[in-house]
């Protein structure tokens, strides 16, 4: 008997999270599920760990593969997933052990095609938990037109006049998609794109018929100090404006029933990249890299200007924060954005 999920975990240089990990999905409540575990060349102790693992339960694969990020081993992954659905965890996290049972059962009641759950964010530093503010109260199911409409749209990024940057998060470890829809797909490379998840999801969301989103938070999201988030990356900025690029050329079949609200969500989500980037990268720099974030600041005006930002965008209807920010970016005032971010640091 086929599983009813395959569970594809990308493992690198986590050796210290993996048994949680692995555990929350050994031990849970659905039992007809295959575990895919992806070595990417790890160089610490997980290579071993995923033999002894595999030994232990039948129902875990094993692939070693060359080092190619984080969006490549889940190709992998997806190369030899037999489940009628399958599921992305990063290794480093960990899940309720109900997640799987609760999600595939509301994909049958409710023959949804991908079915998105909640999170909590687990800080390592401390152990403490924290919720993220759920879209609804109660599983809602969106069908036809709503599934890009909706969902799609605001997982691009919020309406200009919103505070927050997206309604719906847009990572895919949220998600249970079922395999027939996601057949074909690819993730690209996180190497070249600041984020591989949202161009999976531009794709099978345009795929999928119905999509459920359930109201509990199942997926423990691991806030890591040695994360990429939290380092200094010169290449932010450029794989920003890549990623919005290449998300428009993705969006192409859809942006033309609304091309005018689509560009603004389009620019929202360049925007707002924009400001998570140099946020990111001030807070993790330290002076000597002030000449190079300069820059990086600059740049980002520009590329601004490049997508007619400053022309297009309905700029009144943004929240009084985004448009001071915006005024540093388009008169390209780095330092008081820069003695902004430390402040609020």
């Amino acid at each position: 008997m086929l599983p009813k999920v395959s569970i594809i975990v990308p493992i690198y240089n986590v050796e210290k999270y993996l048994d949680r990990c692995m555990q929350s999905l050994l031990g849970q409540t659905l039992k007809e599920i295959e575990i895919i575990m992806v070595d990417d060349e790890s160089p610490d102790g997980c290579p071993q760990m995923c033999d002894d693992y595999a030994k232990r339960d039948k129902r875990i694969k094993v692939i070693h593969k060359q080092n190619g990020g984080l969006g490549y081993a889940r190709n992998s992954g997806l190369d030899v997933a037999v489940g009628e659905y399958v599921a992305f965890v990063d290794s480093d996290d960990f899940v309720e052990t109900t997640m799987f049972d609760v999600m595939y059962n509301k994909a049958q009641t409710e023959q949804a095609d991908i079915v998105y759950c909640n999170h909590s964010i687990y800080y390592s530093e401390t152990g403490q938990v924290k919720e993220t503010i759920k879209p609804f109260d109660h599983d809602v199911t969106f069908r036809g037109n709503d599934v890009v409409d909706e969902v799609l749209k605001n997982m691009v990024a919020s309406s200009p006049e919103e505070r927050t940057d997206r309604k719906y998060y847009m990572s895919v470890w949220r998600g249970l998609f079922k395999r027939g829809i996601v057949n074909g797909l690819r993730f690209l490379s996180e190497r070249e794109f600041l984020s591989e998840d949202i161009l999976y999801q531009a794709s099978a969301l345009q795929k999928a018929l119905a999509v459920t989103i359930v109201r509990d938070r199942f997926y423990y999201y691991r806030e890591n100090e040695a994360s990429l988030t939290h380092r200094y990356r010169q290449d932010r900025i450029q794989k920003s404006f890549a990623l919005y690029e290449k998300l428009k050329s993705t969006l192409t079949p859809v942006i033309c029933r609304n091309k005018v609200e689509w560009n603004e969500r389009l620019l929202k989500l360049l925007y707002g990249y924009f400001r998570f980037s140099m946020y990111s990268n001030i807070k993790a720099s330290s002076s000597k890299d002030i000449a190079q974030l300069r820059e990086d600041f600059i740049s980002c005006s520009n590329y601004l200007t490049r997508a007619a930002f400053y022309d297009t965008y309905p700029l009144g209807l943004m929240p009084a924060k985004q448009r001071l920010i915006l005024f540093l970016f388009r008169h390209k005032l780095f330092f008081a954005f820069y003695v902004l971010t430390k402040i609020m640091k």
